[in-house]
């Protein structure tokens, strides 16, 4: 089947795909309309704005969840460092979605000094190498990397329960992570072919990955769909439309049929 060629062709693409319906979605439409308990007791007043950020950016009201969990942080205080890393991590997502990067980095650099777990640590040193790229920050983003790298191979040789754990789940999207960015940053330099062959692998890695750990399907097929695009926008550099086509539209249904247009 040849890819689409016009925007019409696009268009029905998305059309033909509907969202589904999700038991959450009406339970956290109303929780964003819920107001404060009658309480003077900050630490709940804390929790109730967090879970209702959590509601708002779940149903893509950005703003609301932005200034709900800048409510949750002021009323949380700094007693739970744990909680006030969820916070933070919480605030900085919101944040680099609608393209506030300076205070995404800020915050998720807070959250990453007061985590308690190296999983956690790992996964939002990642993000931030991410967003430090989106920024056009290479060297920052590059020093990141090697920062999570670091930490990858403290939880992947750790001998806790937690850490074995977390390294059978996730381990093989951190790998998976760390091959995307360093591609990036070699696409950003303009080593097209490399940043492809290395982006080609680390998605043929993760189907394997997902054909044997029923476990990894919700998250993996998200970064499998982030990788293929990637990967299909490198052969747009190189002049290759047809295979890019191809590729970036096998990921934009994957997509589609995972979580809807909408």
């Amino acid at each position: 089947v040849a890819p689409p060629r016009t925007i019409t062709d696009v268009t029905a693409i998305l059309n033909k795909e509907k969202r589904e319906q999700r038991p959450q979605t009406a339970a956290n439409d109303e929780m964003t309309t819920r107001e404060p308990p009658k309480t003077t007791d900050k630490q709940q007043l804390a929790e109730f704005y967090f879970s209702r950020g959590r509601a708002a950016q779940k149903t893509g009201r950005a703003q609301q969840a932005i200034e709900d969990y800048k409510k949750a942080l002021e009323l949380g205080g700094t007693d739970n460092p744990s909680g006030t890393a969820k916070r933070l991590h919480a605030l900085a997502s919101v944040e680099a979605k609608t393209g506030r990067l300076r205070d995404a980095v800020r915050h998720v650099r807070q959250a990453i000094k007061l985590s308690d777990r190296k999983h956690r640590e790992l996964t939002w040193t990642l993000k931030l190498a991410n967003w430090l790229l989106n920024a056009g920050n290479i060297e920052g983003s590059q020093g990141t990397i090697e920062q999570a790298e670091a930490l990858m191979e403290d939880i992947r040789n750790g001998t806790k329960p937690r850490q074995r754990r977390a390294w059978e789940q996730r381990g093989a999207g951190w790998q998976a992570t760390i091959v995307r960015l360093k591609a990036r940053i070699l696409d950003r330099r303009g080593k097209y072919a490399e940043a492809g062959t290395m982006l080609k692998s680390a998605y043929d890695k993760m189907v394997t990955a997902i054909d044997s750990k029923d476990g990894l399907a919700r998250i993996s097929h998200r970064l499998l769909e982030i990788l293929q695009g990637n990967y299909g926008m490198v052969l747009l550099r190189q002049g290759r439309l047809i295979e890019a086509e191809i590729e970036i539209r096998s990921a934009l249904i994957s997509a589609l049929r995972r979580t809807g247009r909408y």
